[in-house]
């Protein structure tokens, strides 16, 4: 059994030991729980804990952070893990971003990372993770967490006494179901549910429209979806000049759901 193998054998050993740990702690502990507490979702930790999905160093890094371990045992076991070759970022040079890969999108998948690189790319001068607290609904250990992700796939880095963005662009994998990007989704529409009720009007815009297409013309749709966003985040990217006050920096998501309201005929 090679080394990589070997470190395998040892995270499940972890997550099955900290598992068992919880459900007798807690009666009625479920493996949607401990998904939850791990930030995973749950069919692939059932596939993990089975020993049906290898575990590559981005996975890896996503479980072991929420296990309470020493941040030393946590390096060395993603360290002897192989570096898989086939998840290099890709550039998409016509658009000059790079797609992350399914496996490089898990450690950053919840919406705050997408919360915090926006701020940093306003200017805003963070010094310790701490200071995110001030900014969004995070406990201090999940805003080093997501530091330290970030800073895993060099996405952030320190400059002197301030935490930076490196300015680099990226992207997800296009129309290729996936797990960590349903998650993240699902994330979108709670926290648009939440602002709905306690954000006021003036602050928030919420609209839709209601047509008929030809479902042909989905591809070409979606296409001119992704050019909408992109300029419009561009747009409100350039309202953030030098002389905008830090108190006045603010971070919006937009999200945008296009979805068939008719029923598909079984076929």
């Amino acid at each position: 059994m090679g080394s990589g193998e070997t470190t395998q054998t040892e995270i499940v050993s972890l997550l099955k030991s900290r598992f068992e740990f919880l459900k007798n702690r807690f009666p009625g502990y479920s493996l949607r729980r401990f998904s939850k507490k791990l930030g995973v979702p749950a069919p692939i930790v059932s596939e993990v804990l089975r020993g049906k999905r290898p575990i590559t160093r981005q996975l890896a890094t996503r479980l072991l952070m929420h296990l309470d371990l020493e941040s030393t045992l946590v390096h060395k076991l993603v360290e002897s893990l192989p570096i898989k070759r086939s998840i290099a970022v890709h550039e998409d040079r016509s658009l000059k971003r790079f797609q992350l890969t399914s496996a490089e999108f898990q450690v950053i998948s919840d919406w705050w990372h997408f919360a915090i690189l926006a701020l940093l790319d306003s200017g805003v001068e963070i010094g310790r993770a701490e200071e995110l607290t001030k900014y969004f609904p995070l406990t201090s250990s999940k805003a080093r967490k997501a530091i330290q992700a970030l800073q895993s796939l060099g996405l952030i880095h320190k400059d002197g006494s301030y935490l930076r963005s490196t300015g680099k662009k990226f992207s997800t994998t296009h129309d290729v179901s996936d797990a960590f990007i349903r998650s993240n989704h699902s994330q979108g529409l709670d926290l648009a549910r939440s602002a709905l009720f306690e954000i006021p009007v003036e602050l928030r815009d919420f609209s839709s429209v209601t047509v008929s297409c030809d479902a042909a013309a989905l591809p070409a749709l979606k296409e001119q979806l992704k050019l909408i966003r992109r300029t419009f985040a561009q747009t409100m990217e350039k309202t953030v000049g030098k002389n905008t006050r830090q108190n006045n920096k603010e971070v919006y998501r937009l999200q945008i759901q296009l979805f068939p309201l008719t029923k598909k005929e079984k076929t």
